[in-house]
């Protein structure tokens, strides 16, 4: 949405569209064409009782009914925040023939994917754009909005060089998230294919993660001057985005100077499973600044060597027949925990695991568990990026524990809200080349039979 040199602006392409001088709802003046969606068509237009030029969103009139809705919920998401980084609305309404309409703010400036074609943006800088981005959609997060369709096209840039200020706009696709049914309708997963979270991708219900992974494929577009996950198709991409990890930033752009914690934050935040990532816009800021407190002093030179081999924990077993599994309470209700065969929904089956930390064996309880990873519910939390070998108890007609390695991902230390546990999050490794396993069933197979540990 920019009043600048006409020279580049798209032009109308089909008839229908408002010529200018066409007069809305006897309230707002055509006055030239801005662009053209899937679903509506801006103007600028002039607002005659304020006498102010605005941004008039117009919904295309051949629409049905689905997309009438979504009009209106686009209208009380964007009505119900005032954030600076959020566009302004000024009026909404429908004309005598049927024309539904939105009034915005006319922005000065240029949309985010037009800096970022012009090459990589360097690291503090990409770094204010997102905590501007942050500032926004944490409002929509606490509203129960998820904006759904966050792109470089939809962050505009205002403001002189070097003080870029942030506008998020395009809320067209915004779902109330608490308002979701319970059987989410994988038709309204919508969006842009490289910017998706992997939920939309499979059409499954919808939270306030899938913004913030969109903000982290952002994120890593900005400083690497490429998309982490590409593809011809969107089917290629989406399948990239559930299977695979995104290259390191240095080998998309070797001049860019991040520190490895800040790449560490960003496999992180664009994981596949979303119990992986961080949980709501305070947690992302949280992570990407601790992060960005590795990077070296201006002026001084910067080299990045590989990070050392960490060295795999093997099991002390113990030969001794009879020899039982030493006792250790569930942290939360200091019982023992029993293995749960019973056919439970995928990725909340109760789990008995065991880990080593500092030399001592500890038991947890796997809260949440995924094909690629799982929350485990403890007091203890080893170190994240530490790579510990987990246990899990036998089925009551098996004898043998099954062992699988992971990289420690996040730490819960002081649960917020409703359901949560303190704990941590783990990310399975099942080593370089292999193909990663599509069910937990199939995880747990790969797992290698093993006796159980001991202390010693």
């Amino acid at each position: 949405m920019t009043t600048g040199d006409n020279s580049g602006r798209k032009q109308p392409g089909k008839l229908g569209l408002l010529a200018p001088g066409t007069l809305v709802d006897g309230r707002f003046t055509i006055l030239d064409f801005i662009g053209e969606g899937g679903s509506a068509v801006v103007y600028v237009a002039e607002q005659k009782t304020m006498h102010r030029k605005v941004a008039l969103k117009v919904l295309k009139p051949e629409l049905g009914s689905e997309a009438r809705r979504q009009f209106v919920i686009e209208l009380r998401a964007v009505g119900a925040l005032s954030d600076p980084h959020t566009i302004s609305v000024y009026d909404a309404g429908a004309s005598d023939d049927g024309l539904l309409y939105i009034a915005m703010e006319l922005l000065r400036g240029r949309p985010l994917s037009e800096l970022i074609t012009q090459g990589p943006i360097a690291l503090d800088r990409a770094v204010r754009i997102a905590d501007q981005v942050l500032d926004s959609i944490e409002e929509a997060h606490a509203a129960g909005i998820i904006h759904g369709d966050l792109k470089p096209e939809n962050l505009f840039i205002s403001g002189r060089p070097g003080s870029d200020f942030v506008k998020v706009l395009d809320f067209g696709i915004a779902t109330f998230f608490r308002e979701q049914s319970a059987t989410f309708d994988s038709e309204l997963s919508v969006g842009t294919p490289h910017y998706m979270s992997p939920e939309q991708v499979r059409g499954h219900k919808l939270d306030p993660r899938t913004d913030l992974y969109s903000l982290a494929v952002i994120l890593y577009e900005m400083v690497a001057g490429k998309l982490p996950f590409e593809g011809v198709t969107a089917a290629e991409v989406g399948y990239h985005k559930l299977y695979k990890t995104p290259p390191p930033i240095r080998a998309q752009n070797p001049t860019a100077a991040v520190p490895p914690a800040f790449e560490d934050f960003l496999r992180r935040a664009l994981a596949s499973e979303p119990m992986l990532r961080p949980r709501n816009c305070a947690e992302f800021r949280r992570d990407l600044h601790l992060a960005l407190a590795a990077l070296p002093t201006t002026g001084q030179q910067v080299t990045y060597a590989p990070p050392p081999q960490e060295p795999v924990l093997r099991p002390r077993h113990d030969t001794r027949p009879g020899v039982p599994l030493p006792s250790a309470p569930d942290p939360g209700t200091g019982k023992p925990l029993p293995y749960d065969r019973r056919r439970v929904p995928r990725e909340r089956r109760v789990r008995a695991v065991c880990f080593e930390h500092q030399g001592a064996w500890l038991r947890g309880t796997v809260a949440d568990m995924s094909a690629g990873g799982m929350f485990v519910a403890s007091a203890v939390l080893p170190p994240v990026g530490s790579r510990v070998a987990f246990f899990f108890a036998p089925a009551p007609d098996q004898e043998k524990w099954r062992r699988l390695e992971g990289l420690i991902v996040r730490h819960v230390p002081s649960p917020t809200g409703p359901g949560e546990v303190r704990g941590f999050g783990v990310r399975f490794c099942f080593g370089s080349g292999t193909r990663l396993p599509l069910t937990v069933a199939e995880a747990l197979d790969r797992a290698a039979l093993s006796d159980p540990p001991v202390v010693t």
